[in-house]
């Protein structure tokens, strides 16, 4: 049950976004919001589809030559124009990780991200419309680095 290829129609890209962050004693708490007409990632939304809904928030920690931080996002907006009616994406994404710095310059750096983006039938392996094992991904990976800066 989707929508044909020549029955779509887009709508104009409008969306509004805001956030606001605090800080206090080196701990900074900042949340940021964006809703409107667009289709993830500044794609045209179609028309009848489901309105981009967006939240992240984040929590950043700095004591001396130490930093922490983590942010959570929860998203979601209409994915494949092709389900309009049918289904909608909904992601979930998390990172957590630290700096720190071993001298002027040089800091050695750490995170962890997780990410989850699921639409019933879509097919992520293909790319395409149709149900199957395939319309749920997730991924994880974790870094260390070294950061030089000049």
């Amino acid at each position: 049950m989707s929508a044909s290829a020549n029955a779509l129609h887009y709508q104009q890209i409008g969306f509004f976004q805001g956030g606001l962050a605090v800080t206090t004693a080196g701990l900074t708490a900042a949340i940021t919001y964006q809703g409107g007409k667009v289709n993830n990632q500044l794609a045209l939304d179609p028309s009848g589809g489901a309105p981009m809904d967006a939240t992240v928030f984040g929590l950043t920690y700095v004591n001396g030559p130490w930093v922490f931080g983590t942010a959570i996002g929860i998203i979601n907006s209409q994915g494949s124009a092709n389900l309009v009616g049918v289904s909608q994406r909904h992601q979930f994404e998390t990172a957590i990780g630290g700096n720190y710095k071993i001298a002027p310059g040089v800091n050695i750096a750490f995170e962890y991200n997780y990410y989850q983006t699921h639409q019933g039938d879509f097919n992520f392996a293909t790319n395409g419309v149709g149900s199957s094992a395939y319309n749920d991904v997730k991924g994880q990976a974790l870094y260390f680095s070294t950061v030089l800066t000049w």
